[in-house]
């Protein structure tokens, strides 16, 4: 089954005037890829690594361009348009993605960057963005993480205490001030260590170093 959204590995079946059209060989499901995404020498028979998207006619299509993030990931994005239905925002494809004003917990504004989480409208069946990230969080749990651990942290809003930080695309965590010896940005995106799990609120706190 194609997954939009995500990335898929899919074989080129046929080719045409204006791209080709690549096979889930499971469910026989084809997509179109542009002719301007087809990497050099693809033949049919080839398999080819993209993401699948809707484009600006809504049409499902596949690239090879690599997006910012997929359905299900967080990501900190930058606004690059406001409309009459939302904000649009870069996130490294053609098409940009909608942030929907029912979806904006606070009001958004052009060139600043925002935490958002992907997924796909169950309405519309579209992808969209949401900065109501903290219904897609989870609470830490003692079988996924122990103290000294290593995850991914993306930084987030900073404060007089740290930086909060998204753990493992998963789970809330702090940064304290007094661990960083660096100057970090709002969605940078590096390595942490789990300091402490914070039961009493199910919250991470991580540092850099060991």
């Amino acid at each position: 089954m194609i997954k939009y959204g995500e990335h898929n590995r899919l074989k080129v079946n046929r080719e045409v005037d204006f791209g080709a059209y690549l096979i889930d060989e499971d469910t026989q499901q084809e997509v179109l890829i542009p002719k301007r995404y087809i990497p050099a020498n693809t033949q049919v028979g080839d398999e080819l690594e993209v993401f699948v998207y809707f484009d600006s006619e809504d049409r499902l299509i596949a690239t090879t361009e690599t997006p910012k993030a997929q359905v299900g990931e967080f990501a900190y994005l930058k606004v690059i348009a406001v409309s009459r239905v939302g904000a649009f925002l870069n996130w490294g494809l053609t098409k940009d993605l909608l942030l929907p004003y029912r979806e904006q917990k606070r009001k958004v504004y052009t060139g600043s960057h925002y935490l958002v989480r992907i997924y796909v409208d169950d309405k519309t069946n579209r992808i969209v963005a949401t900065t109501k990230v903290g219904r897609y969080l989870e609470d830490a749990v003692l079988d996924e993480l122990e103290i000294g651990q290593e995850v991914d942290i993306i930084v987030c809003d900073h404060n007089h205490i740290g930086y909060q930080v998204i753990v493992n695309k998963k789970f809330l965590g702090l940064l304290y001030e007094n661990e960083v010896f660096r100057k970090l940005e709002p969605g940078e995106q590096t390595k942490a260590y789990i300091r402490k799990i914070r039961w009493d609120d199910f919250k991470i706190d991580v540092r850099l170093q060991r």
